[in-house]
């Protein structure tokens, strides 16, 4: 197990998501116990994926929400790592698992231990009678963790749970997209956190400043229209969120 590794392990532990279980709403942990800011924007699927800086002291990041949900959760821890790892300003204009710099395996080990724990990953396995996985497995185990293909199946073949060769395989029929055919034939179903109910926002602001514009609401301080223009939505939207209780995440 890398460095990376281990410090995704034990902050697994500090958030209080034990050794197996998958993060339910990564974006609401992160904000309520990870200490960072979270914002989504869609900058459309060529644009940048992610970055992180520190703000005035503020650990921010800011994700690209045009992608699928499951690729955008793993950006986000990723990005997450890059602050856990002590890396700095960090600019992604691509995830790329196979990266050879060394800041980008870490926080893509972080992201991958994070998100798809090997722990949890052997007892899944087992739980399945422990074979050799092929298509099914990969596509079970990813929506298990809200992870996408690729990645399960990278962490497969990190821990070596599978053979070279079937790797291959494994990657080429997932390039071919059969995966997504199949996940559809076996009923899998579409994570449902932070990530997928908010995508439909063009900008959604971190936690914190959402809790501030509304709170400056309740209190009279600014109208629903100045609301939703300092929130990037429109006055519907703010009304949802006071009515829902949307300004805390």
């Amino acid at each position: 197990m890398s460095a990376a590794e281990q410090l995704a392990r034990d902050e697994r532990a500090r958030l209080g998501l034990g050794d197996e279980a998958p993060v339910a709403d990564l974006v609401r942990v992160l904000e309520r116990d990870g200490g960072v800011c979270i914002a989504l924007c869609h900058l459309g699927e060529q644009g940048l994926a992610g970055l992180y800086q520190t703000r005035e002291g503020v650990p921010v990041i800011m994700i690209n929400s045009s992608p699928h949900p499951v690729r955008v959760r793993f950006t986000i821890a990723h990005e997450y790592g890059h602050h856990r790892l002590g890396h700095g300003v960090a600019v992604d204009r691509v995830i790329d698992t196979s990266s050879r710099d060394r800041r980008e395996v870490g926080a893509n080990q972080f992201a991958a231990e994070l998100l798809l724990p090997g722990v949890g990953l052997d007892r899944w396995l087992r739980s399945r009678g422990d074979a050799q996985p092929d298509l099914e497995t990969v596509a079970r185990l990813a929506n298990h963790y809200g992870v996408s293909c690729e990645v399960a199946l990278h962490r497969l073949e990190r821990l070596r749970r599978v053979r070279p060769a079937v790797r291959r395989a494994l990657q080429a029929r997932i390039e071919a997209g059969e995966h997504r055919d199949l996940a559809w034939q076996l009923g899998l179903s579409e994570l449902e956190d932070t990530v997928t109910e908010e995508r439909r926002l063009g900008v959604r602001l971190p936690a914190v400043t959402r809790r501030a514009v509304l709170r400056a609401v309740e209190d009279g301080l600014i109208d629903g229209e100045t609301a939703a223009e300092r929130l990037h939505v429109d006055r519907l939207e703010v009304q949802r969120m006071r009515r829902h209780g949307r300004a805390i995440d």
